[in-house]
């Protein structure tokens, strides 16, 4: 099982699908596991609450993964803490959950009633206006987004034809030899994250996430993103196979699609692509140029398209962006309320006593 220690990852965010998220990684209901739900509105205390209980576990020992919320990297969606099949998250739109086996593996945890319901019908009016601008601004970022989405497909489909695909083969199956060590008899397990996220702060990427999983990186320098996805299918598939336990982490412009990044910790081995939304910030053991792998002579007659489709999606992502500062605006609005009508002390208790909870069902104590 990979340790997922002083780890942080996004398990959802802003892509030209809308909202998308990996919310069956969170736990499995049918393995044991307990899950946490948290409703409550903005502003009352729940990321606060989950970085309280993660510091707590890990003062006893506990690792702990992070989510964080690609509307604001500062706040978390989640905890999860494998070793104890544990998970406490945030149950709110967008990352809307419900329970399956409530009371069996689910507890709701209601922050209503920690509110003043009089104080928040005073400021109805207020929270209604913020409320609806900062779901205005979200769709104008989904909208964005999928418009940038349309030239990533278009680009995909010209780079089809110019890929040297039995090359990319050949040498993933040379790589795979060199770098992966064969495990027997025991299972693969594949776990989906996304290293990146189009946030209100710009393409945030998690490079201490890399660093902390992984001792040696292997760079797919891709800025046209035409090789690396087939590569790493390759490189997945065979790691897969070989038994190792991996990470696989899509790009959030194409979410269903190929993979951006690669990390196989029990190697210590991350393989991640380099491209102008995030380019490593560390010197990487290797860098592996991908025109190696492409036709020059087909390229001609695709670059200059290539070239514009980057250039304007680059510009909508940009645009994009500062819609979600926009929402950010209106969501911090939208908190100020609900702080000045939470009850912080009773919240407060109300963690002490979970957490007393969660140490007894996991004897902790």
């Amino acid at each position: 099982m990979i340790d997922f220690k002083d780890t942080v990852f996004f398990l959802g965010g802003n892509t030209p699908k809308g909202f998308y998220a990996f919310l069956t990684e969170l736990y499995n209901p049918f393995d044991k596991w307990r899950m946490y739900i948290i409703k409550g509105g903005p502003g009352t205390g729940k990321s606060y609450f989950m970085k309280k209980i993660a510091r707590e576990l890990e003062s006893l020992g506990v690792s702990v993964e992070r989510i964080l919320c690609a509307s604001d990297p500062k706040s978390l969606d989640a905890i999860i803490c494998h070793e104890l099949k544990l998970t406490i998250a945030d149950g709110t739109p967008p990352h809307v959950l419900e329970p399956r086996f409530p009371g069996v593996v689910e507890q709701i945890l209601n922050f209503g009633d920690f509110w003043d319901e009089t104080l928040l019908r005073e400021k109805g009016m207020d929270i209604r206006s913020a409320a609806l601008m900062n779901s205005e601004e979200h769709k104008n970022c989904a909208r964005i987004l999928k418009a940038a989405g349309a030239l990533e497909e278009e680009s995909r489909r010209l780079t089809e034809d110019i890929v040297l695909k039995d090359k990319v083969k050949r040498f993933s199956q040379r790589l795979a030899a060199r770098e992966f060590v064969r495990k027997k008899g025991v299972p693969s397990r594949e776990y989906l994250r996304f290293l990146s996220a189009i946030t209100p702060e710009g393409i945030t990427f998690l490079h201490e996430t890399v660093n902390t999983l992984c001792s040696r990186v292997i760079a797919i320098n891709d800025p046209l993103r035409a090789v690396s996805p087939l590569l790493m299918a390759h490189l997945r598939e065979s790691a897969l196979m070989h038994g190792l336990d991996i990470i696989s982490c899509p790009c959030p412009m194409d979410p269903e699609g190929g993979l951006e990044h690669l990390l196989i910790p029990e190697i210590g081995l991350g393989f991640v692509t380099v491209n102008p939304y995030h380019p490593l910030p560390q010197k990487p053991q290797r860098t592996i140029h991908c025109e190696r792998f492409i036709s020059e002579e087909k390229m001609k007659s695709v670059h200059g398209r290539l070239v514009l489709n980057a250039k304007v999606k680059t510009e909508l992502i940009e645009e994009a962006v500062s819609h979600l500062k926009s929402a950010k605006e209106c969501h911090d609005i939208l908190e100020s309320f609900y702080i000045d009508a939470m009850n912080f002390g009773e919240l407060k208790n109300f963690a002490e006593r979970t957490l007393e909870k969660i140490k007894m069902e996991q004897n902790l104590i």
